[in-house]
């Protein structure tokens, strides 16, 4: 009899972790948002619309960097060294 009870216990199938099955959702830039616009208004696909997005964010990162106000860097751009005297 106790050998019923404990091979009840061991046949259980170990439940899949939600953490897999599950992919985290990013959130998407203004900015990539507005590529994937203009690449679906071009009808591109594949490669063609990857290399697009690619580059139409870079280009918009460029543009993003100008809006700062003078003097201010970028969070990303590393501060450079004051010229030793």
């Amino acid at each position: 009899m106790l050998m019923g009870s404990a091979f009840a216990q061991g046949t259980a199938a170990p439940a899949a972790p939600a953490a897999k099955t599950e992919k985290a959702e990013k959130a998407h830039t203004p900015e990539s948002l507005e590529c994937s616009k203009q690449a679906d208004e071009k009808g591109l696909h594949g490669k063609e619309r990857k290399k697009f997005r690619s580059e139409c964010k870079k280009q918009a990162k460029g543009a993003a960097r100008n809006k700062l106000p003078p003097g201010r860097k970028p969070d990303n751009e590393p501060v450079q060294a004051a010229p030793a005297v």
